[in-house]
């Protein structure tokens, strides 16, 4: 256990230099530049409000009021007046699945709006019009639920069991919200089934 941080940075092509995490704000510096092109295509998941920049991306939720600065540099700003933690690893989450998507389609088939699709090069693409930023896509994605829960929040954190941390969505509430998404679709498309 003790040289866990070595085992787990290993694992990544991506890993984490450098964090800072205070009650309303945190940075994230990567050990390589972000692909700002990626990121947009996927960042309405976090926000509604979003503009690009030269070499940055923003992104607000006003509705939260959060906002998220993606840099090329490789580095990521959340400012958020509560659960700061969760915003930055959701931001992280999404960094990751945009540029390791691995085409498995988790998030296409359990998006309850069909906002996310997969286009050329593994680009994971989300419909800005039609997402109501759920984040469900995020909770089923194997590099996000695996790679970035497992063992990149854990390099954020310095605690090798980060995953357990208290403020993370729990599975059964993601699997409630997503049944009852579902049913509500279901309900839409088929009147008589209930």
């Amino acid at each position: 256990v003790e040289k866990w941080r070595e085992q787990y940075r290993a694992w990544l092509d991506m890993y984490i230099v450098e964090t800072s995490i205070s009650d309303e704000k945190a940075n994230i510096l990567f050990s390589k530049g972000i692909d700002l092109s990626k990121i947009e295509k996927t960042c309405s998941i976090l926000g509604k409000n979003v503009v690009r920049r030269e070499k940055i991306l923003i992104v607000k939720n006003d509705s939260k009021d959060v906002t998220y600065v993606f840099s090329e540099r490789g580095t990521l700003s959340v400012r958020a007046k509560n659960n700061v933690l969760e915003e930055t690893l959701d931001a992280v989450k999404l960094t990751y699945r945009s540029m390791y998507c691995t085409e498995c389609l988790s998030c296409v088939t359990l998006c309850p709006t069909g906002s996310v699709s997969i286009g050329e090069n593994h680009e994971v693409l989300v419909n800005p019009i039609t997402c109501i930023m759920c984040r469900a896509c995020l909770d089923v994605c194997p590099i996000a639920d695996v790679m970035v829960e497992k063992i990149v929040s854990a390099l954020i954190l310095n605690k090798y069991d980060a995953w357990r941390r208290e403020t993370k969505r729990k599975r059964e509430e993601v699997a409630k919200f997503l049944e009852k998404l579902l049913r509500v679709k279901l309900a839409t498309k088929c009147p008589n089934i209930s």
